[in-house]
């Protein structure tokens, strides 16, 4: 089936790859959140993700991976690749110190 967002699928290794150092990982389930994100830029981990990302995306759709990376930019493209893996993801709101934090949960069983 072709994707409207992707001419090829991103490596299920690739996205694995980027999470583990970055998130909180639980048995099959990796916790993402806004310290992942810092640690991500932290790390110089982004870049390089983005970069292989890239050449999946179709032209008209690279709009997604050119765009200043923010915490709500880089979740929609770890939500578009989990989507096209068919990964199971869903999101908690944590409320503390009178902010709000969205944390994605992905669950990748392999």
């Amino acid at each position: 089936m072709t994707s409207q967002l992707f001419k090829t699928r991103v490596e299920l290794e690739t996205i694995i790859n980027f999470l583990t150092p970055i998130c909180d990982v639980k048995e099959c389930q990796y916790i993402f959140n806004n310290e992942s994100f810092k640690k991500a830029n932290l790390f110089n981990k982004i870049k390089p993700f983005i970069e292989v990302c890239r050449t999946h995306y179709h032209k008209s759709k690279q709009k997604y991976i050119d765009r200043k990376m923010t915490y709500n930019n880089l979740i929609t493209i770890l939500r578009q690749i989990a989507k096209s893996h068919k990964i199971e993801y869903k999101s908690n709101i944590k409320y503390s110190k009178s902010n709000y934090n969205i944390e994605y949960i992905f669950k990748i069983v392999l």
